[in-house]
């Protein structure tokens, strides 16, 4: 066939192509591969590969430098000189009240800094005093060229680190373990709490890379259960999740020492974000 003849000479596109196009790529979707997404342990701010990596309350790593400056940026934006809104003489609108009094009484707003990952619906505080610092376990990755290369792997099951693995932070120490071997520390700790007799309570959850104890909050509750019953108030009882529905198995609900690493943000996303907000 000559090149005449090919679709690529005509200067308009068939139906067919024309809904290849569209599937692909219009205004409101767009087709994402692997290379659309962050690599897990990157820096939600920067984009590259975590150095000192920390991560706030809700599982966003960040750099511990991108994550300083930002809040400084913040800060800074929040304290500084605000634009006010053009005054408009109304002779209806009369003072009843002092001014200087009303400025003296006034409180002014606390500003708290918001972390940049978190939605615009649902957003959450970000404070340097509960930035947690993450511990990777890494090794040499052998299928890179490079000297310094190394890859970040679950210390329990030896396997590399991803977003699908849905990697888990400890809080108290800081390492890092898929998902998959924390569902498994937390059963066989209830397993081990049922074996002793105390159908229903949760075992003592160490971590698998220093053995801290990772179920403080539970010992916590259970102070303060103890002291409400000393005093005569009520005691503090745990809602059991909903159940499943039938013919699916209950999702295990992990510990609030145990959170979720969250790194899999759009780079097309967080390069709009670093133009226009920082």
């Amino acid at each position: 066939m000559s090149h005449s003849k090919r679709n690529t000479t005509r200067p308009v596109f068939t139906a067919h192509e024309r809904a290849l196009a569209r599937a692909a790529w219009t205004s409101s979707s767009a087709r994402l591969t692997r290379d659309s997404f962050l690599p897990f342990g990157s820096c939600n701010l920067c984009l590259e590969p975590a150095r000192d990596p920390v991560s706030c309350h809700r599982g966003d790593v960040f750099c511990r430098e991108c994550a300083l400056a930002n809040l400084l940026a913040q800060k800074r934006r929040s304290s500084g000189p605000k634009a006010h809104p053009p005054f408009l003489l109304d002779p209806s609108l009369t003072p009843t009240i002092d001014p200087e009094t009303a400025l003296s009484s006034r409180k002014k707003p606390k500003d708290s800094p918001i972390c940049p990952c978190s939605p615009s619906d649902a957003p959450h505080i970000l404070s340097q005093k509960h930035l947690v610092t993450v511990l990777f376990t890494e090794e040499k990755d052998p299928s890179s060229s490079l000297a310094r290369a190394v890859k970040r792997i679950c210390p329990c099951c030896r396997k590399t680190l991803s977003n699908p693995s849905k990697p888990v932070l400890a809080k108290p120490c800081g390492h890092v373990l898929c998902r998959a071997c924390a569902v498994r520390l937390v059963e066989s700790a209830r397993a081990d709490a049922d074996t002793q007799g105390g159908e229903g309570e949760e075992g003592v959850l160490t971590c698998y890379v220093c053995d801290v104890d990772l179920s403080e909050r539970k010992k916590d509750m259970k102070k303060k259960n103890k002291s409400g019953a000393e005093d005569g108030t009520e005691d503090v009882v745990d809602v059991d999740p909903a159940p499943a529905p039938a013919g699916k198995k209950a999702k295990l609900q992990l510990p609030a020492t145990l959170i979720e690493l969250r790194s899999d943000a759009l780079i097309i996303h967080w390069a709009i974000y670093l133009v226009f907000y920082l």
